[in-house]
């Protein structure tokens, strides 16, 4: 399995496995922002595509700690 870089935001999610809640607040503001971004974006620009691998790049990420921090899946939802 390859290694991936941690967040330039988030660095210390990738060594802790419940994160705190301001790390939440920062993993989310990060993919809010970049939804707005995306969204501004041509259609069908190199940037919108971009923008969107980031989006559920991250997206995953987040799905996976509120996994850790939310036990109930509904709940997440």
């Amino acid at each position: 399995m390859r290694d991936r870089a941690p967040s330039a935001i988030l660095p210390a999610m990738a060594t802790r496995t419940a994160p705190s809640r301001r790390e939440l607040e920062l993993l989310v503001a990060e993919y809010r922002h970049l939804r707005s971004e995306h969204e501004r974006a041509g259609e069908g620009s190199r940037a919108r595509r971009h923008l969107e691998e980031r989006l559920v790049e991250l997206r995953g990420r987040l799905d996976r700690l509120l996994g850790v921090w939310v036990a109930e899946e509904e709940t997440r939802e």
